[in-house]
């Protein structure tokens, strides 16, 4: 039998791992709805529009969170932990709720399998699986509104539960049960229903009739409030049609959402996997819902668990109803798994009491043992910080920071354009208010100060014209040297006139600069802008702090980058091709092409592929997300940078992927050779170009 030790420390190790795993991962970069979500619920809040704090966020009104939100950038200037500490709070107050449920389902218990019961839930509440939920400051939110309907289910079958024995206080909680629902309308929308389920609760356990019609009453007025100036949001699948057009698909979406956790906990990439944890769980709701209201003296407690089933499932079902179209993969989402894990738990309770494992301390401390270890490998995932997604956001908040208004720039923060891009910047907002990123962009063009002499070296790998503006370039290398904090720092570019022409973020795992330098190299890498015309001259590099300057050889780039359907023509003859064979479709509306991708077996196929081209000619491109080993090389002309463009979106179908690659550099000469090669055999390494039709030899496809 597990000791009470043992139990306390299995709690532990997922408290210590789920705390640890959002430290070591938070970054005050914003991400995704934090853009407008939180930093432009702010800026409105402080200059006085009270309308932000009950305003949508899609279909939900996050009441709750931004009171959370403000107290962060007011605060703490929403540069420290305290969102991402939140959500782990939350999770903690979610499984201690569970906690007082087992108390009231076992009142005459032994003491030794409650505790291991109480773990159990612990370790569902706690779970990394959903990890998305406990790093992303703005999934407060999520929390709420599973606990919150938890809590209002747990008041009001306590309130019952006094009612029966005569014992003071069951109006009281009663009234906390009613006002606790009204608060979960404000955590998410699907809260909006927590005092139905209230009701439904009073109703089933025959509770006094002003109790049912009180919780009716109620949740009618909640939802007449809620509905109030409401606009449906833009994006998401009609109920109606959803259910009409795809019942069978809304139904595969519910099952699959709450047993997702089964994916990550497997590590599998089947729904199947999770449709099949979900159909246990429906199973095993309608078969305690059915034993239950047969009996004629029926538990509030086993009601209020069974009524929280009853309300995931329907969070889950709201959800299919919007999403269907979004398929079953979507589904298995780590965000979703909070609400699934949770009823995973109530269903624990639920059988722990059929089956009285609180007299049966051995098989509820096997149970424990056997689901710590099957948690635990999903657990340990949780000492991963995720450097290379923390640098990429400080990479894109730089982009931000510099005024680079383009989606490539900042895709890893934010997939389209937000106003707020702009004013987080402006009001010093968040990461913006501290180096290395404040007043980054203030310095451009200015002459450089603190300028050091220091030992140090860098190199220039990649210089690419990613963006839509022809001056500025993207550039990608490494530096060792003095100056420099731990973590991720800035560096700046220099031009040789001492005046600043661009920024960059180190921090960036290079493995080969480390085993050339030693280990101090290790996170040597950056990425960042330069604002000027590139020269075959050099550019110096230094930490922004100053310490040391090493120059760089800045090359050129052959080509810009315009739109698909944009008026330059196509032109190019192929001289030699190896590998890419695999025909795809062109742009949609653009002069008759003949397009070739390098991934003819997948995306681990290599190819190269030379063309003859006239200065002015452009080809069509486009390559998958994974874009670092796709180069491009000019014969006998090596000051030319051999980067090609990330797409803006890989997400998009092919056919509407493509970029235009102008070659109109001046220093190239009137005809020239150029040679794209894809050198990546890695998911999402793969190379595509289109050519006048005439261009293309004839190949069998």
């Amino acid at each position: 039998m597990i000791g009470r030790s043992c139990i306390l420390a299995s709690i532990a190790v997922f408290l210590i791992l789920t705390v640890w795993g959002v430290l070591i991962f938070f970054t005050p970069v914003p991400w995704m709805d934090m853009w407008n979500g939180y930093l432009g619920f702010y800026v409105r809040a402080v200059e006085g529009d009270g309308s932000a704090w009950l305003a949508q966020h899609n279909e939900h009104r996050i009441f709750l969170s931004r009171i959370l939100f403000f107290i962060d950038q007011s605060v703490f200037g929403g540069r420290a932990p305290f969102l991402v500490l939140c959500n782990v709070a939350l999770a903690v107050a979610a499984a201690f709720m569970f906690r007082e449920l087992i108390k009231d389902l076992f009142p005459d218990h032994r003491r030794i399998a409650v505790d291991a019961l109480f773990a159990i839930v612990a370790i569902l509440c706690l779970s990394w699986v959903q990890h998305e939920n406990f790093r992303w400051e703005f999934q407060s939110q999520f929390f709420l509104a599973q606990s919150l309907p938890l809590l209002a289910l747990l008041l009001a079958a306590r309130a019952k539960a006094k009612l029966q024995i005569g014992e003071p206080g069951a109006t009281a909680c009663f009234l906390g049960s009613l006002a606790t629902g009204v608060a979960s309308a404000l955590a998410m929308a699907n809260g909006v229903f927590a005092l139905a389920i209230v009701a439904a609760l009073c109703f089933l356990a025959k509770a006094p009739r002003s109790w049912t019609m009180a919780a009716l009453g109620t949740f009618v007025l909640t939802i007449i409030l809620y509905l109030r100036d409401y606009q449906s949001p833009p994006g998401h699948s009609s109920p109606i049609a959803s259910i009409m057009e795809h019942p069978m698909g809304v139904a595969a979406y519910v099952l699959t959402y709450l047993g997702s956790p089964l994916v990550h906990l497997a590590d599998a990439t089947q729904v199947a996997v999770a449709m099949f944890g979900g159909a246990a769980v429906v199973a095993g709701a309608l078969y305690f819902f059915w034993g239950e209201v047969r009996l004629a003296e029926r538990s509030p407690t086993r009601l209020a668990l069974l009524g929280f089933l009853a309300y995931i499932g329907l969070t889950a079902s709201i959800t299919a109803l919007g999403r269907v179209d979004f398929g079953l993969q979507q589904a298995t989402a780590s965000r979703y798994a909070t609400p699934a894990l949770m009823a995973w738990a109530a269903l624990v309770l639920l059988c722990a009491e059929r089956w009285r494992l609180d007299v049966k301390p051995v098989t509820t401390s096997l149970a424990l043992g056997g689901i710590a270890a099957f948690f635990l490998p999903a657990q340990l995932l949780a000492l991963n910080g995720q450097t290379a997604i923390k640098f990429q956001r400080n990479v894109a908040a730089l982009a931000v920071e510099l005024g680079v208004r383009d989606p490539a720039a900042y895709a890893p923060v934010l997939p389209f354009y937000l106003p707020t891009v702009d004013l987080a910047p402006v009001h010093d907002l968040s990461v913006f208010g501290t180096p290395p990123l404040m007043d980054a962009g203030l310095e451009l063009g200015d002459p450089a100060r603190m300028r050091g002499t220091g030992e140090c070296t860098a190199h220039l790998d990649q210089i690419e014209r990613r963006f839509q503006d022809p001056a500025v370039y993207f550039v990608r290398g490494w530096y060792v040297g003095p100056g420099r904090d731990r973590g991720f720092s800035a560096m700046r570019f220099i031009d040789q006139d001492g005046v600043i022409t661009g920024f960059a973020i180190i921090g960036g795992q290079r493995p080969d600069v480390a085993a050339a330098y030693g280990k101090h190299a290790a996170r040597s890498g950056f990425e960042g802008f330069i604002f000027a015309g590139p020269n075959s001259g050099p550019v110096t590099i230094s930490p922004r702090s100053g310490g040391c300057e090493t120059p760089v050889s800045f090359l050129r780039t052959a080509y810009r980058i315009g739109s698909a359907d944009d008026d330059s023509l196509l032109g190019g003859a192929v001289i030699s091709n190896e590998g890419f064979v695999a025909p795809i479709s062109g742009p949609p509306g653009v002069e008759e092409v003949r397009a070739y991708a390098s991934d003819p077996a997948g995306d681990a196929s290599l190819g190269r592929i030379s063309i003859t081209l006239n200065r002015g000619d452009a080809i069509l491109y486009q390559s998958g997300p994974e874009s670092s080993r796709q180069y491009l090389s000019v014969a006998n002309h090596s000051e030319f940078a051999t980067g090609l463009p990330a797409p803006v979106d890989w997400t998009r179908p092919r056919a509407e992927g493509w970029v235009k690659l102008l070659f109109d550099e001046p220093t190239l000469p009137d005809s020239f050779d150029v040679t794209i090669a894809d050198e990546g055999d890695a998911w999402g390494e793969w190379s595509a170009i289109g050519l006048r039709h005439q261009s293309m030899p004839q190949m069998d496809d």
